[in-house]
This record gives structure tokens, C-alpha cells and sequence, in this order.
């Protein structure tokens, strides 16, 4: 499996991993035959790019680094914080963001100050 921009996808390419529009909703499910029509459909939703199964990729299965509950949860949050602004609730916004600087924090090392003391 591998992954292919959208410019690049041709009709009879097989769709290697599900493409999910949400949590619980699945666009075209993995091992569908790609055509022109859902070739638009996937550039037309903004997708950048699909994985997808061929002869040069077999073999190859990707393994996520961010996890699918992850994205799913972030991507929620996301939304409602849009929705909330355009709505301008500013505090329910205010409470979305950090709710989404909870889900996707790492925590990475202090660094000491390299500044000399005069």
C-alpha cells in the first residue's frame, strides 16, 4: 500500500485503507476499484491524497503514527470550535481549543538558557 496524491489517481486503482469523511462515516471502503466519478468525488472533498494497493506497493502496509481515535477526536474538536466561532460563542471557543491542546500535547524537554550571564 502506498500513498498517492489526488492529481495523480487513475480509474482501476484499488483503494488500499478505508477514506473516512468522520468517525463513522466511510466514503469508499478499502479494496474498491477507483473511476473517474469517485476520483472527483475525493478531489472535490479536498482530500490531498488516497493509499492505495498496486503491484509496485505489495506488501507494504503503513502503520499510523497518530492513532485513527486521535485524528477522529481532534478533528471533532476542530469542528466544533469552527462552529462555535461562527456562532460567536467566544468562551465555548476558548474551552475547545484548550480541549484540543489536551489531545494533541507532547511534552518535549525544557531547554536551559544558553544565554551567558553579563
Amino acid at each position: 500500500m502506498r500513498f498517492v496524491l489526488t492529481h495523480f489517481l487513475k480509474p482501476g486503482q484499488i483503494i488500499g485503507s478505508d477514506l473516512e469523511l468522520s468517525r463513522h462515516k466511510i466514503l469508499i471502503r478499502r479494496g474498491v476499484v477507483l473511476n473517474a466519478a469517485l476520483i472527483q468525488k475525493i478531489k472535490d472533498l479536498g482530500f490531498q491524497g488516497v493509499y492505495i494497493d498496486d503491484p509496485l506497493s505489495e506488501g507494504i502496509e503503513v502503520v499510523d503514527i497518530i492513532s485513527h481515535d486521535l485524528k477522529m477526536k481532534t478533528r471533532n474538536e476542530v469542528e466544533s470550535l469552527f462552529s462555535s466561532v461562527e456562532k460567536n460563542f467566544v468562551s465555548n471557543a476558548v474551552k475547545k481549543i484548550d480541549s484540543i491542546k489536551k489531545l494533541i500535547s507532547f511534552q518535549t524537554p525544557s531547554k536551559k538558557s544558553t544565554r551567558s550571564k553579563n
